[in-house]
């Protein structure tokens, strides 16, 4: 005899249902990147959250490497300005899965006017790895980004470190020196400077003298403390 419906089994039908539903929509989660290519900036991607199903409530599965991730750098003027980084085997980041099918638009040709059409997905995913891209950063907390200054910009690459301040100072540094004083010990040099002449060693003329005295000022209104 089939089983009889009641309110009971059907609400525990319903939230079954709504929970497997819910678990297999994606919308983002953590990811590392296992390899990286530049040139077509892709990347394969291994999710950071696991999965339970309930025909296994014991176990804990991975998910897959998702392959052919399209990398989501900051770029305008379709691609003429970007910043790019050195993204590596390892790096952290978030995959953000679209809700539709990304295949047409991913396909698109840009036409001569930077322009392209909306695209019908004609597929019927929803919400599906497969449809993901990849934001680099989002670290845990315990390897949050050192040396940051609230107020400044800051650009590092390893070694190398560009500092903007909101004061209009600037620094260019690697783990030794910093290029405006550099700059700035080199005009001082030359200013100071002797030019040996007939009558023995000379110094620059007034006018020489206080150009180069002006450079130092300026250059002097760059440099952070």
């Amino acid at each position: 005899m089939p089983k009889k419906i009641t309110r009971t089994n059907l609400s525990e039908f319903m939230e079954e249902f709504y929970e497997k539903n819910s678990l297999d929509l994606r919308v983002s989660m953590p990811g590392r990147v296992e390899t990286y290519d530049n040139v077509t900036q892709k990347a394969s991607i291994q999710p950071l959250f696991s999965v339970r199903y309930k025909m296994a409530p014991d176990k804990i599965f991975d998910l897959p490497v998702i392959n052919d991730v399209p990398v989501q750098w900051h770029s305008a003027s379709i691609g003429l300005a970007y910043m790019h980084l050195p993204l590596k085997p390892g790096d952290l980041g978030m995959l953000i899965f679209a809700d539709r099918s990304l295949d047409k638009y991913l396909s698109s040709i840009v036409n001569e006017n930077n322009l392209i059409t909306p695209a019908n997905p004609n597929k019927i995913r929803h919400h599906d790895l497969a449809d993901g891209w990849f934001i680099p950063g989002v670290l845990p907390f315990n390897v949050a980004l050192p040396d940051i200054d609230p107020n400044d910009l800051v650009i590092r690459n390893n070694k190398m470190r560009v500092e903007l301040g909101d004061d209009g100072t600037i620094a260019f540094r690697n783990r030794e020196n910093e290029l405006i004083d550099i700059l700035m010990a080199i005009l001082t040099y030359i200013r100071d400077g002797r030019v040996l002449t007939a009558l023995g060693p000379s110094g620059w003329i007034a006018a020489d003298y206080d150009k180069i005295e002006s450079m130092l000022v300026l250059l002097n209104t760059f440099k952070r403390d």
